[in-house]
């Protein structure tokens, strides 16, 4: 699992860095301030593709997944293991993003307090959400195209829901992400149960 190497994290951050820098460049000045949060949830939603087919390409190749299903634990517990760890790496990359914006985009005010209410619910949706793709299309032979066509109907929602309740709190947003979390949870579940 790239979260045991130390190389893989190094180079999902780097990452990170390098594509907010392209955007911060690609943007002109006088909009950057204001896309910022935007900015910041793109990323994390790219970050994590990438990092959710890693994860679940690795435990496949390497035959891992056969020596986890052998051990006590239900599919249930394995698919909320592998969610924290993503959500965990997230957390930490998040981090790191938000202070290469800050640096970047010169951020002068401070994030709205909307948008550390919908920092746990977006990192933990958006882990949920790459998984249970990765998991269903890690089979497939295009697996890295079949992830991004079938992510994007699903992502872009919940991608709506992160910003404008980061931009401006509202309970329709909170329930809106929340509802698709436990959606998504839920279909996550039953697959594992059903197909590993």
């Amino acid at each position: 699992m790239p979260l045991r190497s130390s190389s893989y994290l190094w180079a999902f951050i780097i990452n990170n860095i390098l594509l907010i820098f392209i955007l911060s460049l690609a943007i002109p000045l006088e909009y950057i301030r204001d896309m910022a949060v935007g900015m910041f949830w793109a990323v994390n939603f790219i970050n994590a593709s990438q990092f959710t087919l890693k994860v679940v390409e690795d435990e496949f190749e390497d035959e891992a997944i056969h020596s986890v299903l052998m051990s006590p634990l239900t599919h249930g517990h394995i698919a909320l293991s592998k969610i924290l760890s993503t959500f965990l790496y997230l957390i930490l990359a998040s981090f790191v993003n938000l202070s290469a914006i800050v640096v970047l985009f010169r951020v002068q005010k401070m994030f709205p307090l909307s948008f550390w209410l919908f920092f746990l619910i977006g990192l933990a949706g958006i882990a949920v959400i790459g998984l249970l793709i990765s998991l269903i299309t890690i089979r497939l032979t295009f697996r890295t195209l079949s992830f991004y066509i079938l992510s994007l109907p699903l992502y872009v929602p919940f991608f709506i829901a992160c910003v404008q309740g980061s931009l401006e709190f509202k309970i329709e947003w909170v329930l809106l992400a929340l509802f698709l979390i436990s959606a998504y949870m839920f279909v996550l579940l039953i697959y594992m149960e059903r197909e590993i």
